[in-house]
């Protein structure tokens, strides 16, 4: 649907260009003008399918704020914001104009007519994804993320080329599909994902391109997904228990194909052809080819006949050590980075260090909470979000924004008292002349106000709000509700005159909102309840029998 318009009216706003669709999900690309100075974003989101149960959304916008919530890293690609549009969950994310790895390996081979990459490359970028895995695999309390983040399906299609950097991206998400739907759903699913590209029974496929597709698959404890060549022994045995020593067993299979030019296990011009049982067999079986060894062959028969250095051997036992079949006996990924840093040095290479692109300073952690404070409210979750709001108010305790963001999550969580203090404090920030913010807490206070139903407070901070901006289409719909509520006050304490002088003036009221917006729902809606009561009072009062004129 190129051309279709993607916006949350706050922190996206696309028209798509590109597109590009999966078994699992979609992702949209295009310009952002509105929001993001014309760069290119993505949207990526799953399938309808996975996000039709209650379960399925919880479980994506978890992750999805999880990804948003980590400090922008060189090697993990960054995601900007969580957002609804037209009731579908989307994730914003940058755009990697270089493509995949995979992209980028295969035309490299293509221009080197089959020759594997130069050593220098291939140490730069496995220093770079090694770097990236220690930062999911690092848990982060200072930033409430108490555990680790392990991928479940790390693969050169899950890692992109952005400025010069390769980037892990898709971390997380592997655990909502495999955690979402039945055995019986993914039995029927699969049929039909699976048809032209891969057979499950019988292990055929029919291209290379297949082989490296995630695919949902049954283990004895349920249903999880992978990519078949990249997947250790444990993942096939119960993959949703993997940890992160999985993905540096995948990390292990892609070093091989930087040095190599191949699968180091099985090569790729048989690996097109394998199926779910032989790549099973592949993994827990197959013993590790010598990289020198490999890495020679390939060249040989590239038609590489100039020498080139040997291999490290601290690079042959890091490989070694990486494809073993026991989880424990490999490295972590700081050991894995850190051999890489040495390796590289001891070639007369710069080892990688990771570039601070976010600075941690006060106020970037200040905007950075902040930010994640209204994600996290935005959808529900009010005790996450307070806390992470805290941590921005710490930063800047006199910050308007912040403490009106508070504010708003503390009435959420009906600590109305709390709320308002806030709000007053939000008050006393602000300059006298900058009317719109000042706007925006008097309306806030007016709602909690209203929900505490103190109506006559409620009133004179609405219409405090609305001589600072009397533009806002809700702002009237919101002063109209309190007069409609106040009304049904007084009508229950048998203020019958009281409550018709409330509703009257409530259409008043909502008679400005419509003006301002005379195409909304809710305000329409609202009218028609004030004039409904109206009509209830007017026939309550005619006696039995009555004249019904006036």
């Amino acid at each position: 649907m190129s051309g279709r318009r993607l916006t949350d009216y706050t922190s996206c706003d696309m028209i798509v260009e590109q597109e590009a669709h999966g078994g699992f999900g979609h992702v949209y690309m295009g310009r952002d003008d509105r929001f993001n100075d014309g760069d290119w974003r993505a949207l990526k989101t799953l399938h309808p399918r996975f996000l039709a149960n209650e379960r399925g959304r919880r479980l994506f916008l978890n992750e999805c704020l999880t990804w948003v919530g980590l400090w922008p890293h060189p090697n993990l690609l960054t995601a900007h914001a969580v957002s609804e549009i037209n009731g579908q969950l989307f994730l914003l994310l940058d755009y990697a104009e270089e493509g995949s790895l995979r992209d980028f390996l295969e035309r490299a081979t293509n221009m080197a007519h089959g020759q594997p990459l130069p050593l220098a490359f291939a140490l730069e970028a496995a220093q770079h994804i090694a770097a990236g895995l220690l930062v999911l695999h690092t848990p982060d309390p200072a930033f409430l993320r108490p555990d680790s983040i392990v991928h479940r399906d790390l693969k050169p299609e899950n890692i992109l080329l952005y400025h010069g950097f390769a980037q892990i991206t898709d971390f997380g998400l592997a655990k909502v599909i495999a955690n979402v739907e039945t055995a019986e759903e993914t039995a029927e699913e699969t049929a039909e994902e699976t048809a032209g590209v891969a057979d499950a029974d019988t292990g055929n496929t029919t291209n290379e391109r297949a082989a490296t597709q995630s695919r949902r698959y049954r283990t004895q404890r349920g249903v999880a997904m992978g990519t078949f060549p990249y997947m250790p022994p444990e993942q096939w045995v119960d993959a949703a228990s993997a940890g992160p020593a999985a993905d540096l067993y995948a990390f292990g299979v892609i070093l091989g194909e930087l040095i190599i030019g191949n699968h180091p296990l099985l090569p790729w011009e048989r690996s097109g052809y394998a199926g779910e049982n032989q790549w099973r067999q592949v993994h827990f079986q197959a013993r590790p080819p010598m990289l020198a060894t490999a890495r020679a062959e390939a060249r040989s028969m590239a038609g590489a006949f100039l020498p080139e250095p040997p291999l490290p051997a601290e690079l042959e036992t890091l490989f070694q050590r990486l494809l073993a079949k026991r989880a424990e006996e490999r490295p972590t990924a700081a050991e894995a980075f850190a051999i890489l840093r040495q390796i590289a040095a001891s070639l007369g290479e710069e080892p990688y260090t990771p570039p601070e692109v976010y600075p941690h300073t006060p106020d970037n952690e200040r905007i950075t909470w902040h930010n994640l404070a209204i994600s996290y409210q935005s959808f529900e979750l009010y005790d996450e979000a307070l806390a992470r709001n805290a941590r921005a108010l710490a930063l800047a305790p006199t910050d308007g924004a912040v403490l009106l963001t508070h504010g708003n999550i503390l009435a959420q969580l009906e600590r109305l008292e709390e709320a308002l203090g806030y709000y007053d404090r939000a008050l006393a920030s602000y300059s006298a002349t900058d009317s719109l913010h000042l706007a925006g807490v008097w309306d806030n206070r007016a709602n909690v106000l209203q929900m505490a139903r103190r109506y006559a407070e409620a009133e004179a901070a609405y219409a405090q709000a609305l001589r600072l901006d009397a533009r806002t289409p809700n702002r009237w719909a919101n002063r109209a509700r309190n007069e409609g509520q106040w009304g049904r006050t007084c009508a229950e304490s048998g203020r019958r005159d009281e409550a018709e002088l409330h509703w009257r003036q409530g259409l008043r009221y909502i008679g400005e909102a419509i003006r301002l917006n005379p195409d909304d729902p809710i305000t329409i809606a609202l009218r028609a309840a004030l004039l409904q009561l109206l009509q209830q009072e007017q026939l309550e009062r005619i006696p039995e029998g009555g004249d019904t004129h006036p």
